[in-house]
């Protein structure tokens, strides 16, 4: 379990690393509806192990 969570806490600091604010701006911004399918198709494609979904931000 340990590994898993260091790796999962190891991509999350890359992805604020290189996922810029500007980046998230032009993906959501559009409007309710677009942004809650936005945010549905990205965590649909990021689902992985529920355990470490757990993790507090």
């Amino acid at each position: 379990m340990m590994p898993m969570l260091l790796g999962v806490i190891g991509l999350i600091g890359i992805m604020q690393t290189y996922i810029t604010h500007d980046m998230l701006s032009k993906l959501f911004g559009y409007g309710v509806v677009a942004d809650i399918g936005t945010g549905t198709l990205m965590g649909a494609i990021s689902a992985g192990n529920p355990a470490v979904s757990y993790i507090p931000n």
